[in-house]
């Protein structure tokens, strides 16, 4: 008879679960709910969270599946209209591993999250009207939020950072086998969303003509544009950044390099009342993820180059340069540099917070991007939040990095490391005549007027209602 009560209760209990689970699946639903799903650090995917952020401020509830990590921007955080749900990320394996156990390592991976993401996805959320999911990844994200999205009845929508195979395709090779089967799965499924946003142009006909999504229509192009926390930095936020930097660990010894004087409480850029020193060191700002698809050492080479030209130009000042991000390759980078010190430039790397980040940008003389695309097809958010700031920008060139950066109106554009270097010698100079970079800001005015939310509201608000 124990037995007996026992497997009762056991069916009794699936029976109830499988009644919740199928009222979750489709009735517990709400035209407010919206979902954000994405298979990655939400708080190091600002597009991602400006969507969320867009979404509470038309009345919408949002869910969002993503990989625990950094700090999400401080208006997401404590909101009643967001509801959390941060994945643990699988552990990595560990370097230099032999290939075969990255292969047998993979397919544990995938399973691992799928079963995460179906849980969070059918279990802890209500039923959302919409889904918005953003790729890459596009394993098994693509594939898991599309089954989600047919058995609740909710509208699949696809945000097209890039193509997850063409990264993949760094690593690997274009002809590889688990190329070859990511392509196939991100065309696949992409094919399947109902609607799409894509980061240019270039990739909306690219989708169209190429990966044969139909209609045209259900393709919107929807360009990057910064959050309001990207604006140019008054002085006084100024000198109390650089105050912070010039004892932050990471910094602290290249505002040393030039003789900061932070106990007069002045720094090597600013006096006491936060006025900018006319001698000063340029600042130049660089954002990197230190992958195989941003090359550091064009950057590298042309900081060389100036730092020769400095010694015999007086009108040129001396550089810091500082470097945000975490990567792969960061620690090769450093020790290279550590290694090769060069007199009149300086390269820092520092990981600042959300707050303080914006503030570099506003109060630096320059910006770098050395992002080039591994599609072709996608544009650098770091070069949008930037160009929020009014900070001119020179770009690596790639096919459509002039929906962006035009070269010579608001940055320039760099095939290499001695065309960088001839742009940082020009645009820095402190010749009387010099104006460029002046003129570069007035004509990032538009831009910045024309901000995500206006947009937003605009272009991607009609797929949710």
């Amino acid at each position: 008879m124990s037995i007996l009560a026992s497997k009762m209760i056991d069916v009794y209990l699936v029976t109830m679960l499988t009644i919740l689970i199928a009222f979750r699946i489709r009735f517990s639903s709400s035209s407010m709910n919206k979902m954000v799903v994405v298979l990655g650090d939400f708080g190091r995917s600002p597009r991602m969270q400006y969507h969320t952020e867009s979404l509470i401020a038309n009345g919408f509830y949002v869910d969002v599946i993503a990989l625990r990590g950094s700090e999400p921007i401080a208006s997401l955080r404590n909101n009643k209209r967001v509801r959390m749900h941060l994945l643990r990320a699988v552990p990595k394996m560990k370097a230099g591993m032999p290939r075969v156990c990255f292969l047998l390592y993979a397919p544990i991976k995938v399973l691992i999250q799928i079963a995460q993401l179906l849980f969070a996805m059918l279990i802890l959320s209500p039923r959302p009207s919409s889904i918005i999911c953003q790729n890459p990844p596009s394993i098994p994200t693509l594939p898991i939020v599309w089954f989600v999205s047919r058995i609740r009845g909710s509208c699949f929508i696809i945000d097209w950072h890039n193509y997850g195979y063409s990264i993949l395709a760094l690593t690997l090779s274009k002809t590889h086998w688990l190329v070859r089967f990511a392509r196939f799965i991100e065309r696949t499924f992409g094919r399947l969303g109902d609607r799409h946003l894509c980061v240019t142009n270039a990739m909306r006909r690219d989708l169209n003509k190429n990966w044969n999504i139909v209609p045209l229509s259900s393709i919107v192009t929807f360009h990057d544009r910064p959050n309001q926390m990207y604006r140019p930095t008054p002085l006084k936020q100024r000198h109390d950044l650089f105050l912070r930097l010039a004892k932050h660990s990471d910094t602290q010894h290249a505002f040393e390099f030039f003789g900061t004087v932070t106990e007069k409480n002045e720094t090597i850029f600013t006096y006491v009342n936060g006025k900018s020193k006319e001698n000063r060191p340029s600042l130049l700002v660089s954002s990197t993820s230190w992958t195989k698809d941003e090359d550091f050492s064009i950057l590298l080479d042309a900081l060389r180059q100036y730092d020769d030209a400095c010694s015999d130009a007086k009108e040129l000042p001396s550089i810091l340069c500082i470097i945000t991000g975490k990567g792969p390759e960061r620690d090769y980078y450093v020790n290279l540099m550590k290694k090769n010190p060069m007199r009149h430039v300086i390269v820092s790397t520092v990981w600042l917070s959300f707050e303080d980040y914006p503030l570099l940008l506003g109060s630096a003389d320059l910006g770098i991007s050395l992002h080039m695309s591994s599609s072709a097809l996608d544009l650098p958010m770091k070069v949008v939040d930037m160009f929020g700031t009014g900070l001119p920008v020179c770009a690596a060139n790639f096919s459509c990095i002039s929906e962006l950066v035009k070269n010579n109106v608001n940055g320039c554009t760099f095939n290499d490391s001695n065309e960088l270097a001839s742009q940082l010698i020009r645009l820095l100079s402190r010749k009387s005549d010099n104006d460029e970079l002046n003129r570069y800001r007035k004509n990032l005015k538009p831009f910045r007027e024309d901000g995500w939310a206006s947009r937003w509201n605009r272009l991607v608000l009609p797929m949710f209602v």
